[in-house]
């Protein structure tokens, strides 16, 4: 926020499958995620690294996304940068 006003930045961690991936398979992966994150193990280790687990549906995280993409997209467009 002091270098971008409005702007804060945060490092996450997902779980992406290649398009058109089939719905029963995204379903059932996200629920084993969830599963997994909700395990005490689990997320006192998370917890440990700095983490914090989030979890949330494929819809929410399709959500997420798009609105990261944009957000930073309008930041990458104001800056002029190129990819290389």
């Amino acid at each position: 926020a002091e270098t971008l006003p409005g702007y804060a930045m945060a490092v996450w961690y997902g779980v992406l499958g290649p398009a058109r991936m089939q719905k029963e398979l995204v379903a059932s992966l996200s629920d084993e995620i969830a599963k997994l994150t909700r395990r005490n193990d689990t997320r006192a280790k998370l917890l440990g690294a700095g983490a914090e687990p989030v979890g949330s549906t494929p819809e929410e995280f399709a959500a997420f996304l798009a609105a990261d993409f944009e957000r930073w997209g309008r930041v990458i467009r104001a800056a002029k940068i190129a990819p290389e």
